[in-house]
């Protein structure tokens, strides 16, 4: 049986913006259904994602292409997560429009554009069911690149950049960087997690130590994010060990 978002009582929406509500509705049916309707021939790739379990979807829509990724939840961490920082997914959403504001159009990041979420069943319990549709960015993925050491040393500035606009990207791997046509380097699958902004930061300057053997630039943070990035680099240089970035 087709599923649809339309109707779904017990589910949850949030856009960047309200007008785009029928169009990423309609998106997420397609990839909910693929296989099953005569919607496929909307989707240009299909590629799993962990396990079996999640899957990405890249769909062309009016000529514009969108990411769009299904991840399930436990009923336990989502609602801990709720209860302690309120909802993940609202927090997304205001976090890229306010990225937006401050410079975040510029294309420096893949920008989540909606998100649903709704009750579900998989591997054998009850979860929550998370699509999302972010903006495609055209261009080469770091990790397949022969040679990419020279947009390695350029992470940490573009991971600065991002920070300041109240974003962040924490899972520091080449899957998570596109190099475009024209050789800038951007981030992708960008996460909001319910930790305070701080404590991202110090995440950030941490892995960058970690992973680049650099420090991550402070220009233009504000005096605690400075002080959080500080502690990251000191917390690695008294504890941390290097590891090589993949």
């Amino acid at each position: 049986m087709a599923r649809a978002l339309v109707g779904n009582r017990n589910g949850k929406e949030y856009a960047f913006r309200k007008a785009s509500l029928p169009a990423f509705r309609r998106i997420c049916e397609i990839c909910m259904n693929y296989g099953m309707s005569s919607g496929d021939a909307s989707l240009l790739r299909v590629a799993p994602l962990g396990g079996g379990a999640n899957h990405s979807f890249v769909v062309e829509c009016d000529g514009t292409k969108y990411v769009v990724k299904q991840t399930f939840h436990t009923n336990r961490e989502i609602l801990l997560k709720r209860l302690l920082f309120g909802s993940e997914s609202r927090k997304m959403i205001a976090s890229m429009r306010k990225a937006v504001r401050r410079g975040g159009g510029d294309g420096l990041f893949q920008k989540t554009l909606y998100l649903f979420e709704c009750p579900a069943f998989a591997k054998n319990r009850s979860c929550v069911e998370i699509w999302s549709v972010s903006d495609f960015i055209e261009g080469e993925v770091l990790s397949s690149l022969p040679d990419k050491q020279e947009y390695v040393d350029r992470i940490p500035v573009l991971l600065a950049e991002v920070a300041r606009r109240g974003v962040f990207q924490t899972d520091l791997h080449s899957g998570n960087f596109i190099v475009t046509k024209d050789g800038d380097l951007r981030a992708i699958d960008i996460r909001i997690s319910s930790s305070p902004d701080l404590a991202l930061v110090y995440r950030m300057a941490f892995k960058c130590r970690c992973f680049l053997g650099r420090s991550m630039p402070t220009a233009g943070f504000g005096i605690f994010k400075k002080a959080a990035a500080f502690l990251g680099d000191a917390a690695f240089s008294l504890y941390g060990m290097r590891r090589e970035f993949k």
